[in-house]
C-alpha cells in the first residue's frame, strides 16, 4: 500500500538514519515490496536532483587541496552510488575522489563497516568523517574515527547536529575550516 506525504509532514519527521526515518513515516521495510518502492523512490529522486545540485562555497578549492597534497577522499552515502558519481561528474569533481561507498553497499551508515568498506588499511587516527548529519557523526564515533560536523550545510542549519552519542571532534562553519581542522589534528600527532 503506497501512502502519499506531503513535504511538511515528510520535513516534520525527517532525520537522517534511514531505518528511523521510516520508522517515523510509519512504513514497514521489512515488507521487501515496501523497501524496493522507497528505494526505488529515493534513486528516483537522488537522479533527478543531479542537474540542480551546486557545490558549497570553497568546495572545490579544497578538494583540490587535499587531492594535491596526497590525500585520499571517500565518499560515504545514503545516495546510490550511480546518483552519486553522476553528481560529481555534473560537479566536475570526481577526479578528486578515490572511491564511493553507496547506499546499495552492506552495512550501510551507521554501522562502521560501512566505513571500513572505504578505509581498510587507512590509518585512523589521520582520518576524518566530514558530516552534515547525526548519522554522518556516529559511523565516525563507530568507527573511531575523527568527525567534522559541517556547519555549512543547510541541514545542519536548521536542525543542527547534537545527541549525546552524535557530537562531532571538530565543527566548521565553512568548506575552508576543514583544512586548517586537519593540518592542526595531523600536527598534533605528528
Amino acid at each position: 500500500h503506497k501512502k502519499d506525504f506531503s513535504k511538511d509532514y515528510i520535513e516534520d519527521r525527517f532525520v537522517s538514519n534511514p531505518e528511523v526515518l521510516y520508522q517515523n513515516l510509519d512504513i514497514d521495510i521489512t515488507v521487501p515490496k515496501n523497501l524496493k518502492y522507497v528505494e526505488d523512490a529515493w534513486n528516483t529522486a537522488a537522479v533527478e536532483m543531479v542537474p540542480n545540485l551546486k557545490l558549497f562555497t570553497g568546495m572545490f578549492d579544497v578538494l583540490e587541496f587535499l587531492k594535491n597534497d596526497n590525500y585520499e577522499i571517500f565518499i560515504l552515502t545514503a545516495r546510490d552510488a550511480r546518483s552519486t558519481n553522476m553528481t560529481l561528474e555534473n560537479l566536475g569533481i570526481k577526479e578528486f575522489f578515490s572511491g564511493v561507498n553507496g547506499a546499495e553497499n552492506n552495512p550501510v551508515k551507521p554501522h562502521p563497516k560501512a566505513l571500513d568498506n572505504l578505509l581498510a588499511g587507512k590509518p585512523r587516527e589521520k582520518s576524518f568523517m566530514v558530516g552534515d548529519s547525526d548519522v554522518d557523526i556516529l559511523v565516525a564515533k563507530n568507527y573511531k574515527i575523527k568527525s567534522i560536523g559541517a556547519r555549512w550545510c543547510p541541514f545542519v542549519k536548521k536542525r543542527g547536529l547534537h545527541g549525546e552519542k552524535q557530537d562531532p571532534t571538530y565543527f566548521a562553519d565553512s568548506t575552508l575550516d576543514c583544512l586548517s581542522i586537519i593540518n592542526d589534528h595531523l600536527k598534533s600527532i605528528n
